[in-house]
């Protein structure tokens, strides 16, 4: 299974706000700020990553977001 272009690019950004959330994160807590709403978007994120990369699993298929090809 093939993701399209817009699959491909939809799960890029997903990645690229998640990588960019957990960087905010970081950066508040050795300011000693918390950021809860960061924090739950980041967990819902993942989770939404996490899905998708089980969706393609249980295809038998690894794929990589950036290419739609398996690895």
């Amino acid at each position: 299974m093939k993701l399209s272009i817009k699959e491909r690019e939809k799960v890029f950004a997903l990645e690229r706000r998640a990588k960019h959330l957990k960087q905010r994160i970081n950066l508040a807590e050795t300011e000693g700020r918390h950021l809860s709403y960061d924090r739950q978007e980041f967990a819902s994120l993942l989770w939404a990553l996490e899905i998708i990369k089980e969706h393609f699993e249980n295809y038998g298929k690894d794929i990589d977001a950036r290419t739609g090809t398996p690895d």
